[in-house]
């Protein structure tokens, strides 16, 4: 029988199915930045064990953006659920009566602003009857 595990100086929050030898890592954003270095072992029913040491990263900062994937107004009622956000990321829904040309000149106004902690995530009852919005966007630029 053989068992898995993680010799140091393995990030502290990755594991390993000492079972199965199957490894699970999330990045924090300062390993995502920087060269990791795993270092798996394997031990047999004897007693005797192998290593092997793996490096991963630096991991692309940019990732693919956020997708839509259900956005629905009753009322003024935004359910909005949204995938592939970055944890930590700050997400701005605005809302403009009008679209204008050129459309630099359009005035968006932010309707609800919180920080990304998990997907997905659904919003409901962000749009007051102060914002005659026809139009919505998601800003996740960090600007306002």
């Amino acid at each position: 029988m053989l068992t898995y595990s993680l010799d140091a100086p393995s990030p502290s929050n990755a594991t390993v199915d000492p079972q199965t030898g199957v490894l699970a890592w999330t990045p924090t954003a300062g390993q995502a930045a920087q060269t990791n270095t795993l270092v798996l072992r394997v031990t047999d029913d004897t007693g005797l064990s192998a290593t092997q040491t793996v490096r991963a990263g630096p991991f692309d900062s940019n990732p693919a953006p956020p997708r839509i994937s259900q956005f629905r107004l009753t009322g003024s009622n935004l359910e909005l659920t949204l995938l592939d956000v970055t944890p930590g990321q700050v997400v701005r829904v605005e809302a403009t009566a009008a679209l204008q040309n050129p459309a630099s000149a359009t005035v968006w106004t932010e309707v609800h602003s919180f920080t990304w902690q998990a997907n997905p995530v659904v919003l409901e009852g962000v749009i007051s009857g102060d914002h005659p919005a026809e139009f919505f966007r998601l800003n996740l630029s960090g600007q306002r």
